[in-house]
């Protein structure tokens, strides 16, 4: 069940980066700058998507040092 949720939140990290990109370019226009603003942006998220690594029970490095940078 884990692997799946695993899974699931790997392609919605996808699906977040590439429609993040989509959302702000309108804005910022297409660039370096904003592939780098919606880069930061999903960088950021994926410090959750490793807490849920932990929470699965892939201990790739210890907890502690997983939930640091999430809070």
């Amino acid at each position: 069940m884990m692997l799946l949720l695993l899974v699931l939140a790997t392609f919605a990290l996808g699906i977040m980066a590439v429609w993040t990109y989509a959302a702000i370019r309108p804005r910022l226009g297409a660039g370096v700058g904003t592939a780098a603003c919606a880069g930061l942006l999903v960088w950021a998220l994926s410090y959750l998507y490793a807490a849920l690594y932990v929470h699965a029970g892939v201990l790739v490095y210890p907890p502690r040092l997983t939930w640091l940078p999430v809070a």
